[in-house]
């Protein structure tokens, strides 16, 4: 029987917590899925433990080390189901994750990318709900159809990449596949180019964690400046996408606090300049005047 979801998860030296990914995957409700394991040149034990993991559901790939947007965008041409479930090597599905974004697809067939609502954990066992900046009427129980993706995700992204499911055929179709050019947040550079011409289905009920205390460091200099690309690449849009605009100025904010935090003025300065203030909240329009000592002491604090 062909899978009606294709579970695809990159790997790279995870081993401290890929079982418990793997196991999170095969104790979902709903039963009709395959695994698709690429491990992307791995120098720990994680592909030694996955292949100790002795399951049908699961297939492993290998490849060269060449990065996570390869390993995923690798794993969605081996897939053999319909749709394409993100999950990352470190994350966690509650097993109710594929039964949801099953019920997504029942009420909303015609549509093409849905996405789960997701925990957040902001320090070890302490977590935060999500608040999204705009949610429409829900003619289905807790399920919405978002037709401006960039409207809703202004506070939290609607979409994460470990709650997101794709129809394999429309990434195929129309190459909605991760760019490998993006170092870093090459999520949100595939979630902002789905955004400017499909709309997502959003279901809010919880269904995975994301362990944002993680992730919580500073990136280096080029990590950051390879964020950069994901704006310069979709600006050109702004003028016709409503929304856009703002959404883009939220990730210019992050980035240049992190240029003014490591040092770099100039960058810093540069992109301030592209930022339309008037999109910001006063919180964050305080946070970005501060001076650089201050914020290295709230990134402590935080």
């Amino acid at each position: 029987m062909t899978p009606l979801f294709s579970v695809v998860i990159p790997l790279y030296n995870k081993e401290e917590f890929i079982k418990n990914t793997i196991n999170s995957a095969l104790k979902q409700d709903f039963t009709n899925y395959e695994i698709v394991i690429v491990d992307d040149g791995s120098t720990d034990q994680s592909l030694s433990i996955v292949e100790n993991i002795n399951d049908k559901k699961i297939k492993v790939y290998s490849q060269k080390n060449s990065g996570v947007s390869t390993a995923r965008n690798n794993g969605i041409k081996f897939a053999k189901g319909k749709y394409i479930a993100f999950l990352d090597a470190d994350d966690y599905w509650f097993p109710n994750h594929l039964t949801e974004l099953n019920r997504s697809i029942t009420a909303y067939p015609k549509h093409k990318i849905f996405c789960n609502n997701y925990k957040i954990e902001t320090k070890k066992n302490i977590y935060k709900k999500n608040n999204f900046s705009y949610l429409p009427n829900s003619k289905v129980a807790d399920i919405y159809v978002i037709e401006n993706y960039f409207k809703s995700s202004l506070i939290a992204d609607i979409a994460w990449t470990s709650a997101v499911c794709i129809e394999k055929k429309l990434i195929i179709d129309e190459n909605f596949f991760f760019d490998p050019d993006i170092i870093s947040i090459q999520d949100i550079d595939l979630w902002t180019r789905l955004g400017i011409k499909h709309s997502f289905i959003f279901n809010k009920r919880e269904t995975t964690i994301y362990a944002l205390f993680i992730f919580n460091s500073l990136s280096d200099s080029k990590n950051i400046d390879n964020k950069v690309l994901l704006i310069s690449k979709n600006e050109n849009y702004e003028a016709n996408t409503p929304y856009l605009k703002s959404y883009l100025d939220q990730n210019r904010f992050a980035i240049a606090i992190q240029y003014k935090i490591l040092g770099k003025k100039i960058k810093f300065k540069k992109l301030k300049t592209q930022i339309n203030l008037k999109n910001l909240s006063l919180k964050r329009l305080f946070i970005l005047h501060l001076p650089q000592c201050l914020l290295k002491i709230l990134l402590k604090l935080r």
